[in-house]
């Protein structure tokens, strides 16, 4: 039987080193990033983070934009509205692992284990988290050992009474539905530090 950690870290897109889309999609190459195993790398979505708040937020910032009779209350580009917002985060990333380099090493019996159980975290949460819009979903295997990270955009439509009908904000997610992820108390806990990680052991 075999004890593995799990390790899940909460990460926001405006603190340094959290968030990092080049290092997810291998634009740049870190020191521990073995090269000749980029190509097992597993990428589930990856899509410009700007085209996918387009995707999102174009119809409800169009409407909006057609109800403004003062210029200066249009906005223009609403990734960087929401980026330059002192209270919301443009978008959020978890990386979860299970083990670490010394019980579950790539390559390892343990290690494969814990791909597959990676496999089936990212994919139940794409599929749980319906408010959480993945836009980015890699699994690493060039590394020491396994992990994944998700990138997502926490939006809502209900209860909004102003600004665009369609909003983003992590703790409005937390009130659409049971089945959300995160809990209240962890996000508000998030918003004053620059991660969350919750160290957990599983016996396997």
């Amino acid at each position: 039987m075999s004890k593995l950690s799990c390790s899940f870290t909460l990460g926001k897109a405006s603190a340094p080193n959290n968030a990092n889309l080049e290092h997810n999609n291998r634009e740049t190459l870190a020191d521990n990033i073995d090269v000749a195993r980029i190509g097992n790398n597993i990428t589930y979505i990856q899509k410009d983070v700007r085209e996918t708040y387009n995707e999102l937020f174009g119809e409800a910032l169009a409407e909006y934009n057609a109800k403004q009779t003062r210029a200066h209350r249009k906005i223009e580009d609403y990734y960087e509205h929401i980026e330059n917002c002192r209270w919301e985060e443009a978008f959020y990333e978890v990386i979860i692992q299970y083990g670490d380099i010394d019980s579950a090493p790539v390559g390892s019996y343990d290690g494969e284990l814990a791909v597959k159980m990676l496999h089936e975290y990212i994919m139940n949460f794409i599929e749980r988290n319906k408010n959480l819009h993945v836009f980015s979903a890699a699994l690493h295997l060039d590394e020491t050992y396994p992990h994944a990270h998700i990138d997502f955009i926490p939006f809502y439509t209900e209860g909004r009474k102003n600004g665009l009908s369609k909003g983003v904000s992590i703790l409005a997610c937390c009130q659409v539905g049971r089945k959300i992820l995160f809990h209240r108390t962890h996000i508000r806990i998030l918003t004053q530090l620059s991660h969350i990680k919750i160290r957990l052991y599983a016996y396997l």
